[in-house]
Parts: structure tokens; C-alpha cells; sequence
């Protein structure tokens, strides 16, 4: 497994932060990832978090 954050901006005591998470499955080695952006109200980007589970029958 690898997991990669990156941070893009700040945030402050009392923001409201919104995660966004995509997932997807690649169908013939099994391997997944997840994708998590934790936005603020107006849509700027705090922090990308992807974590990736490498192929599976490999």
C-alpha cells in the first residue's frame, strides 16, 4: 500500500471543511484507490490524500 498527501493551503480554527472521495477498482490486477480532497465552503483545495493499494494478483 502507498498513501501520498499533499497539502495545498491552510486551514483555520472555525473553517468548514467538505471532503470529496473518489474510489476505483482497476478490473484485472484488483488494485484499488481512493482519492479524498478536503475542500473548503467555496471550493478551494486544503489537502489531497491518495491511498493506493497496489495489484492484488500480481
Amino acid at each position: 500500500q502507498r498513501l501520498r498527501v499533499e497539502y495545498k493551503e491552510q486551514a483555520h480554527l472555525g473553517d468548514v471543511i467538505y471532503p470529496e472521495i473518489y474510489e476505483w477498482k482497476q478490473e484485472d490486477t484488483q488494485a484499488t484507490a481512493q482519492t479524498t480532497f478536503l475542500r473548503a465552503e467555496d471550493g478551494r483545495c486544503y489537502c489531497i490524500c491518495e491511498m493506493i493499494d497496489g495489484e492484488k494478483n500480481a
